[in-house]
């Protein structure tokens, strides 16, 4: 980056460089000395900055740019064409604004070089920017410069994150992580979501068998199963005639059949098999008993 600086009298050109004036410590470098005007341009080579310009000119030397820009108030930098044309003239072209301002515009030229005002913002004190995103801002008046921060930081030079995990954004005992303008929450078991917010329906996969039915727990499930099951899937076929739990005849058989059983009177009885009555008579029937 190499700069030079554009002088007038009373805004009436003066052609050189006056070796008399003094380095130009402040970043905004305009100024008048002994009734002379001056402003201390950078150039950045093969670059150019696309905004609508105040005036283009054709001129015969690139300071000639400067010149024109000084006689301007509102003009804080310039394009300059890198070649002339066929007729030996630089397109020039006077902006109202700077690089800094409109960063999002501000790109490499083949045929342009770009020239502005030394600023603060040159030691690119923003922090943690991004492309399109947070830009410093210079505030030549006030011999100074402002940070746009990316959502996600804060302070002067946008040196400090801001911790999205500190309103407990994560619900549920969710754990929070800090990412920078955003968080992570690692849900506990039977939570999901980006902030854990969703409780996790255990039972949407069916898992009672048999027809019991789910109750949905956090990170669990209950199932009721229906008669002649048990287990905490209701996979069990309760054996009734093994525990007793049936209402067979004292004198029937019982039956384990899947999640109930049947009952059937011992042979001699008859009856529905919860209710066996009268022993059958084997004995053929007497003559008499035919009359």
């Amino acid at each position: 980056m190499e700069g030079y600086q554009v002088l007038l009298r009373y805004y009436v050109f003066v052609i050189g460089i006056f070796t008399t004036l003094p380095s130009v410590s402040r970043a905004f470098s305009q100024g008048s000395i002994n009734n002379f005007v001056y402003v201390n341009f950078m150039i950045s080579e093969f670059s150019y900055l696309n905004i609508t310009s105040i005036a283009r000119n054709l001129i015969q030397e690139e300071n000639d740019c400067g010149y024109a820009c000084l006689e301007i108030p509102s003009c804080f930098s310039y394009n300059v064409a890198a070649f002339p044309d066929v007729n030996g003239k630089l397109l020039c072209e006077l902006l109202p604004s700077d690089k800094y301002n409109n960063s999002d515009t501000f790109n490499a030229s083949k045929e342009f070089h770009h020239f502005y005002i030394p600023s603060p913002c040159d030691s690119s004190p923003c922090k943690n920017s991004r492309k399109n995103t947070g830009k410093c801002i210079s505030l030549y008046q006030e011999n100074g410069y402002k940070c746009i921060c990316v959502e996600g930081f804060t302070g002067k030079d946008c040196e400090t994150n801001i911790n999205e995990c500190e309103s407990g954004p994560c619900l549920n005992n969710g754990t929070c992580t800090d990412r920078g303008n955003e968080f992570n929450c690692n849900c506990p078991p039977g939570f999901s979501g980006n902030r854990c917010e969703i409780d996790i329906n255990e039972c949407e996969g069916r898992p009672c068998l048999n027809n019991g039915t789910c109750t949905d727990r956090i990170n669990a499930f209950n199932c009721s199963c229906s008669p002649g099951f048990s287990g905490n899937r209701c996979e069990i076929d309760i054996n009734e005639c093994e525990t007793g739990k049936h209402h067979c005849d004292s004198n029937a058989f019982c039956n384990n059949t899947k999640g109930s059983y049947n009952c059937t009177c011992i042979p001699g009885y008859i009856g529905n098999g919860v209710n066996c009555t009268g022993k059958i008579s084997n004995r053929k029937p007497s003559a008499d008993s035919t009359k």
